[in-house]
């Protein structure tokens, strides 16, 4: 659980039982601190099977919706002067999509 979410539960317990907030607001402080301990240990187990995926040459993130076949004509495209819009289309990707891509030879496959 986030911090802002438990003040704001922690708010509305007192509000509403004020004799039984005090014993509440710490076993909820005692639960939050186990909650962020937590999240550190996952943080950094994940953090280092990242670098170790990284390591053996694995790629993270999203693949690339063009090959690196169709990058290359594509920036081939854009340097001949022909509309985004239109080199878009005829490989089925966004017009944001062929914007992004370098003007240069360098591809991201």
């Amino acid at each position: 659980m986030h911090k802002p979410m438990i003040l704001a539960f922690m708010a509305i317990l007192a509000l509403t039982f004020p004799e039984a907030a005090q014993k509440d607001m710490s076993l909820l402080t005692v639960l939050g601190g186990l909650a962020e301990f937590e999240e550190k240990l996952i943080k950094a187990r994940t953090g280092k099977e990242r670098e170790r995926a990284k390591a053996r040459g694995i790629r993270m993130g999203r693949k690339p919706k063009l090959i690196p076949h169709q990058q290359r004509e594509a920036i081939a495209r854009r340097k001949r002067g022909e509309a985004l819009t239109e080199t878009a289309r005829s490989y089925n990707v966004s017009r944001s999509t062929i914007s992004r891509l370098p003007l240069t030879e360098a591809t991201y496959g």
